[in-house]
């Protein structure tokens, strides 16, 4: 592997020595799943970092959304995002619900509440927001038009974890939030996810359907599944929380660092964060005028790759105009469909160094294949 190539995303993880003591004390014990000591200290490490009165360890992300919506057991039609991984919406076709695709802003990239307003029906059960690379939502503009319709409010909060709303971690937002702590996020147990309430009821559900939906010995009482995550997934997330607000601290010094760089260039423009928030900011997210830049999104990236830097064009299919979702290919969603043809997303490390930072901001500036990578 090239050292000096700056890949899209670069997970941190705790040495070994850091939890091979207790990690060799569960292989000793036999109890290396099916809700084991680690698992259960995990919880309550991430609730008392969340702020919540629950948190449920999940094996992934999109099961933990998946057993959300199960254990709703809600009906009709969900307000979502179509610039979204398409795991979002998958996770409501499993539960037979309809999606109804909201636009985005155009600034922050997460779901319009204009847009979101002039959508909501007789059988919309739910909003399902997503902050989108890690920006907070508007939080407090999506509870007000919630409470004021009755419908839930949840949140697909997978690439978010570390972020703020208003001086306050995301995680006790709406009726529940789920994160995934997969190798690509900033937070990461190798694979996981968790979902996180304040409803009694609703986390113990949750509990119940990510083993099988059993609820006493041999009985079930719902189709449940396997979602129940592994004691080495649980003892990494114990050893890697602590560090997550540094993580989170230096990624915003980079963006900050960056945009003071890129402010004079035309047609360059970084996703705004919500106001009174702190993104984690999963990726340096960029949107390429090529009019005002004078090269398309698509030009520039190879010039990225000449210069071993991996950039990407996440969502360039947002889910409604993906194969499966053909049904809603003419919906309009034009701030969605403008940042999925034009956004780019590049490398941020949360060890990032600024010299490698540079890197980035050369490219861009230059607009050429400089050939100059160093260590």
């Amino acid at each position: 592997m090239d050292k000096n190539k700056l890949n899209i995303v670069k997970p941190l993880f705790p040495e070994v020595g850091e939890f091979i003591n207790e990690f060799e004390q569960s292989l000793k014990s036999g109890q290396v799943t099916n809700n084991s000591p680690w698992v259960q200290e995990f919880e309550k490490a991430l609730a008392k970092y969340a702020g919540t009165k629950y948190c449920s360890a999940i094996v992934n992300g999109e099961m933990a959304l998946l057993l959300l919506l199960r254990a709703l057991n809600i009906k009709g039609s969900v307000l979502v995002p179509s610039y979204t991984f398409s795991g979002t919406v998958h996770a409501l076709i499993w539960n037979n619900l309809k999606p109804v695709f909201v636009d985005i802003n155009p600034d922050t990239l997460t779901i319009d509440l204009n847009d979101l307003k002039s959508k909501i029906k007789p059988d919309t059960s739910a909003i399902l927001a997503v902050p989108i690379y890690g920006n907070p939502c508007d939080i407090e503009g999506l509870e007000k038009i919630a409470n004021e319709k009755g419908i839930k409010l949840l949140f697909d909060s997978a690439p978010a974890f570390g972020s703020q709303y208003k001086g306050k971690k995301l995680g006790g937002f709406g009726l529940a939030e789920i994160f995934s702590f997969h190798a690509t996020k900033v937070y990461s147990t190798m694979e996981g996810g968790a979902v996180f309430t304040n409803d009694e009821e609703l986390h113990k559900r949750i509990c119940e359907l990510r083993n099988f939906g059993q609820h006493a010995e041999a009985d079930c009482i719902d189709y449940g599944l396997n979602g129940k995550m592994t004691e080495i997934c649980a003892l990494i997330g114990l050893k890697n929380l602590p560090k997550l607000d540094k993580w989170v601290e230096r990624r915003n010094e980079l963006v900050h660092y960056f945009e003071e760089k890129i402010k004079d260039i035309p047609g360059i423009k970084p996703q705004k964060v919500q106001e009174g928030s702190i993104s984690n900011h999963l990726y340096l997210y960029i949107s390429v005028d090529k009019e005002k830049y004078g090269l398309h999104r698509d030009e520039l990236i190879p010039l990225f790759e000449k210069n071993g830097i991996i950039a990407r064009r996440f969502f360039c299919n947002p889910v409604h105009k993906m194969k499966c979702y053909g049904e809603y290919s003419h919906i309009n969603l034009p701030n969605t469909e403008y940042a999925s043809a034009n956004g780019l997303s590049l490398p941020l490390y949360s060890d990032m160094s600024f010299k490698e930072m540079d890197r980035i901001i050369k490219v861009i500036r230059e607009k050429t294949d400089y050939n100059t990578i160093v260590s």
